[in-house]
């Protein structure tokens, strides 16, 4: 089903109440308020996810899914803060197969350079980490088979 990842994010990793909370308060923000940080080289999603606020993060993630157009929401979800984390490298960060599934499902680029100078992809980053098999696994479940062999192709 289209919305597998989705369902099993909210299910294995949020809680219902807090869910409820974060909704509430993201739903008292105007779409402007809610954009703002990005014109300063901001992300609140990856902001969120560091934080561990999961239900802050699904539920404006879920608003921006609802009410922005496909190029808008691909920005926000790729778009790296400062630092140069996206939501993807936070899923790895978090070793998280859940989160990274649900950010696949909603079209994160598995392929976006994940530091500033290298050349470093998310498979980088996921090899050097201790549950990294897993999300290696993960992903290659989430992206179809041309673009996993292109993935694997520039691991190296």
């Amino acid at each position: 089903s289209m919305w597998r990842a989705r369902s099993t994010f909210l299910l294995h990793r949020l809680e219902a109440s807090k869910k409820q909370m974060a909704c509430l308060e993201i739903s008292r923000q105007t779409q402007e308020q809610l954009l703002h940080p990005y014109y300063n080289n901001g992300n609140p999603l990856v902001d969120y996810l560091e934080r561990g606020e999961l239900e802050y993060f699904f539920c404006l993630l879920e608003r921006f899914r609802r009410n922005l157009n496909s190029r808008q929401f691909s920005y926000v979800l790729n778009t790296p803060n400062v630092r140069s984390e996206t939501c993807l490298s936070m899923a790895v960060a978090l070793a998280d197969p859940y989160l990274l599934a649900y950010l696949l499902e909603c079209g994160a680029d598995a392929s976006a350079r994940v530091k500033r100078e290298a050349k470093d992809t998310i498979l980088h980053l996921m090899a050097g980490r201790e549950k990294g098999f897993a999300l290696v696994e993960t992903l290659l479940q989430c992206v179809n088979h041309d673009k996993g062999l292109q993935l694997l192709q520039t691991y190296n």
